[in-house]
């Protein structure tokens, strides 16, 4: 038997999954909030670290390796000196970018050129490959290969091995 209660918690459960579904790119107000949709091109611009606008279109023609991280996210230290390893090995060969995705703070707080400098000095990553972005609602960390042509083909949300990345950049 169904009892008022059981239906007043279900209604209200009903409509608070409602309510965060429509938090998208309309209600934020900026398009760019959940990243991009695997399989597409990503055409986004940024600030780095040294203050310089990049853009993937700057890489036309190379494979770029994205590492989306942030500074609150803890799995992201260490997955950056795999990047930071990886970016030597493969240097001329394949792009490696840091996507700053947002500050401390988290949702709704864009990172900065500042975020890019302390990620950049933290990590000895390349200053001019670590990037802003209002990426703020993604899951941490995350990594995207996108081909020569720019189109997304590959995509995985955790991190990842040194050979787990090798084998994806075989893809190419």
């Amino acid at each position: 038997m169904v009892t008022f209660k059981n239906c007043k918690a279900l209604c209200v459960t009903i409509a608070f999954v409602a309510a965060i579904s429509s938090c998208d790119s309309a209600s934020t107000g900026n398009s760019a909030v959940h990243g991009p949709q695997f399989g597409q091109q990503l055409n986004a611009q940024g600030i780095n670290a040294l203050g310089d606008t990049v853009s993937l279109a700057d890489f036309a023609g190379r494979p770029v390796w994205v590492d989306y991280a942030a500074e609150w996210c803890a799995a992201c230290t260490p997955q950056s000196a795999t990047i930071h390893s990886l970016s030597s090995a493969y240097k001329g060969d394949v792009v490696f970018v840091t996507v700053m995705t947002s500050e401390p703070a988290g949702f709704g707080h864009p990172a900065t050129q500042a975020t890019a400098q302390r990620w950049a000095e933290r990590t000895s990553l390349d200053p001019a490959r670590v990037v802003t972005a209002d990426f703020s609602s993604m899951t941490l960390p995350q990594h995207a290969l996108f081909a020569p042509d720019g189109t997304e083909i590959f995509r995985h949300t955790g991190s990842l091995s040194a050979a787990e990345i090798r084998a994806a950049l075989k893809r190419l």
